[in-house]
């Protein structure tokens, strides 16, 4: 009996604790729509959602967001009648449109009745369901948006305002709701570049990387936009060490996309995905690639430069130095002109060393000859026409001259 009894007085103390904060809920309920009454709604709710007893109920939650939605409307209706209005914040504003998505975030998984007969039933997602949809038809995170990022540089909640705005049409609640579910992907898409934009303005490259992607997914595809993105991953790499390995993985993925799509159109693409390959040891597949490549535009620099350092890396010295010659011969690209010297006088050298080990008969010296001209000849002229590119680089001086003592110390 006692233990009853004991029973009994700990559940009406529960209540009774209960009570006060649910009645607060109520209170700050009665502000919303009031003007000038927002702040104190706010302080009021603000209570119900760190106590325990009314933290893990919808009601709060719904409560808190239509506190900003109605103190966004007020403010709202201000500026359709003086858009110059001086009371008005409009920063305040944009915080209070997303400080209700995320209340109302956090009401939905909270909304669950079970009726006597063991059903789950909803009391407040049909609500806001409708003032969702609502907002988001008036574009008014998209305003926020704006607001965000034009006023005050507040990038990280730009994000978020865009974000918001990409995100909706794709919640479940709007899967049977024609209006918002027949919304183009492309739009979508729209939203999401901006929020990665506004990620990647506010340092946060990793998140714009992932948003770029996002937007892809949803349809905004641009040479750009894969730039964007693969610049974004860069970032990454050079300042986050944590990350490294998954953001170089993307890049490449990304690359990928992108030479798939525009082909040669943008040589980036290109150049990343054929690193990533060799780099992945797929040489043969590289290789397919830039044999298709050559084979439609056969004067390009480039695709032989490319091609020769997948040989380069396969091993394949001979054939690297036949797509350098190729490179060089066509280019005026400084870089190009350089790479192709030092190969080729590389092998050379190695073609000397090996000379020298194997073979002290006379015809050495006739063997040697044939190297001198076959390749450091070849790799002087390289290294020449760069300098005449670049006079004044140090670098092209010491090939030089690294080229020129062994032409002199292997001539007969």
């Amino acid at each position: 009996m006692n233990h009853k009894i004991a029973t009994l007085i700990l559940a009406a103390s529960a209540c009774l604790s209960a009570f006060p904060q649910a009645k607060i809920v109520n209170e700050a309920e009665k502000l919303i729509g009031i003007d000038g009454k927002a702040a104190q709604a706010r302080q009021l709710i603000s209570q119900a959602m760190q106590d325990s007893t009314t933290k893990d109920d919808a009601h709060t939650w719904v409560v808190a967001a239509n506190i900003e939605i109605e103190y966004f409307e007020t403010e709202y209706h201000k500026l359709t009648i003086n858009p110059a209005d001086s009371r008005v914040d409009k920063t305040a504003m944009s915080q209070a449109i997303i400080d209700a998505y995320r209340y109302y975030s956090t009401a939905l998984p909270l909304d669950t009745i079970i009726t006597p007969k063991g059903k789950i039933k909803t009391k407040y997602s049909k609500e806001i369901q409708k003032r969702l949809k609502q907002i988001y038809l008036n574009r008014h995170f998209l305003w926020a948006a704006s607001v965000f990022t034009q006023c005050d540089k507040r990038y990280p909640e730009a994000y978020n305002a865009f974000s918001t705005q990409g995100d909706i049409p794709g919640l479940h609640l709007y899967h049977n709701d024609k209006n918002i579910s027949s919304i183009a992907d492309s739009i979508r898409g729209n939203a999401y570049y901006n929020a990665a934009v506004s990620a990647w303005s506010g340092q946060q490259h990793l998140i714009a990387a992932q948003t770029f992607h996002k937007a892809r997914r949803h349809g905004y595809i641009t040479k750009d936009l894969f730039a964007y993105e693969i610049a974004c991953y860069q970032a990454v790499i050079q300042s986050d060490t944590l990350n490294i390995e998954s953001a170089e993985n993307a890049m490449f993925l990304t690359a990928k996309d992108g030479y798939d799509t525009y082909g040669c159109q943008e040589p980036l693409f290109l150049h990343l995905y054929i690193k990533g390959l060799t780099e992945r040891q797929q040489f043969s597949q590289a290789i397919t690639i830039l044999d298709k490549e050559i084979a439609l535009d056969p004067d390009n620099d480039s695709l032989y430069r490319h091609r020769a350092f997948v040989y380069d890396y396969a091993g394949d010295d001979d054939a690297s130095v036949a797509d350098y010659i190729k490179a060089g011969t066509l280019s005026t690209d400084f870089q190009i002109l350089i790479e192709a010297g030092k190969k080729i006088a590389m092998v050379g050298g190695m073609k000397i060393n090996d000379i020298n080990k194997t073979d002290n008969s006379d015809s050495a010296k006739a063997k040697k000859q044939q190297i001198v001209e076959m390749y450091f000849n070849q790799a002087l002229a390289f290294a020449n026409k760069a300098k005449a590119i670049n006079p004044d680089n140090t670098n092209v001086d010491l090939l030089i001259e690294n080229i020129t003592y062994d032409i002199t110390s292997n001539s007969y």
